[in-house]
């Protein structure tokens, strides 16, 4: 039976260190706890809120009137096994990264560029991470969630997911807060090289004199890029970007170019053109810049931080609005968020 908690903090479940409460709270570990806790929040109509480690949320009330439940199920296993390939089957709850650290040292290759990035196995899918070249959906096979709405158990396989840049069905009007995914099936190589074609990795190991990286060397160097662009939520809260890189069609962006001729960009696989979102806040001017008990990093202009732990979601969308305005203002372009608005 699970323990349903009452009036609990919120502050050490979110990395953006967002001082709020729960009514109900709760963990799970099995796909009974899982029915039982949907049960109780049925009997008694309360939302839910599903968190990992919450490092892609923004908790915008000071009370979430209904029950949080947090996933633990971080059960890793393999499923299936061919001469080039391996099948693991993870819960939801286990650790990102402390995943990719296994399949990096035991040599399968597939997602060593997604090194270091917060959260839990759960989120991946949700807005289908991604990071150096490589992308969750690279590697994924299919889900198991729990549909709210029939209150049963459902596999999802790529085609349902909708899968796009830093998005998936699960984001879509209708389907927000539908879903529990419960674990995923990923398939990895198992003795392929990785291909890298982001431009600081290839720099990098340029610089390194290193042609053909290992696993563990590209994966030592994406932590290492990480730490010097990217800031310690321990140290100051925040959710990573947050931001996306915004999509533009050629035509708009050869007419941004002549007016701004050092706009970086990179080609997307529908013709289209994606431009940095760190590139434009910083030419607005909002890099290293304080609002009230918040600001942008010194490190990468995407990411907003909860400068000394007093800042508030208020504060933080305010911020967010300002700098989309300013972008607007100067590129014609708008900035969408990445990080989830839990409201």
């Amino acid at each position: 039976m699970i323990k349903i908690k009452r009036d609990v903090s919120l502050k050490k479940h979110n990395t953006f260190n967002i001082d709020s409460k729960a009514d109900y709270f709760t963990e799970i570990k099995s796909a009974d706890e899982l029915k039982e806790a949907v049960a109780f929040a049925k009997t008694h109509k309360l939302p839910i809120l599903i968190i990992g480690r919450g490092s892609n949320i923004l908790i915008t009330k000071k009370i979430f009137n209904g029950l949080v439940i947090r996933l633990k199920n971080g059960k890793t296993k393999i499923i299936k096994e061919t001469k080039d390939y391996v099948y693991f089957k993870v819960g939801t709850g286990r650790n990102w990264d402390d995943f990719v650290d296994d399949c990096v040292n035991d040599g399968y290759q597939g997602v060593e560029c997604l090194s270091g990035i917060p959260g839990t196995v759960g989120a991946a899918p949700v807005q289908n991470i991604g990071a150096y070249g490589q992308e969750f959906s690279d590697v994924f096979v299919e889900l198991t969630a729990f549909d709210l709405e029939t209150s049963k158990f459902v596999i999802l396989d790529a085609t349902a997911c909708k899968f796009g840049y830093r998005n998936s069905m699960f984001r879509k009007k209708g389907n927000t807060g539908r879903y529990i995914i419960f674990d995923v099936t990923l398939k990895l190589h198992k003795s392929r090289a990785s291909r890298l074609t982001y431009t600081s990795l290839i720099k990098h190991f340029k610089n390194e004199k290193v042609n053909n990286p290992t696993l563990k060397q590209i994966r030592n160097a994406v932590l290492v890029i990480r730490k010097q662009k990217l800031e310690d939520h321990k140290e100051r809260g925040n959710a990573g970007s947050f931001f996306k890189n915004p999509i533009i069609s050629k035509e708009k962006y050869e007419r941004l170019r002549s007016s701004f001729p050092d706009m970086p960009y990179y080609s997307d696989e529908k013709g289209k053109v994606k431009i940095p979102a760190g590139w434009l806040i910083e030419k607005t001017g909002w890099k290293g810049r304080r609002y009230k008990n918040v600001g942008v990093s010194q490190k990468h202009a995407l990411i907003l931080i909860n400068i000394s732990g007093k800042g508030n979601a208020k504060e933080i969308l305010e911020l967010a609005n300002k700098i989309r305005h300013n972008v607007i203002e100067k590129f014609d372009i708008d900035l969408g968020m990445e990080v989830r608005l839990v409201k």
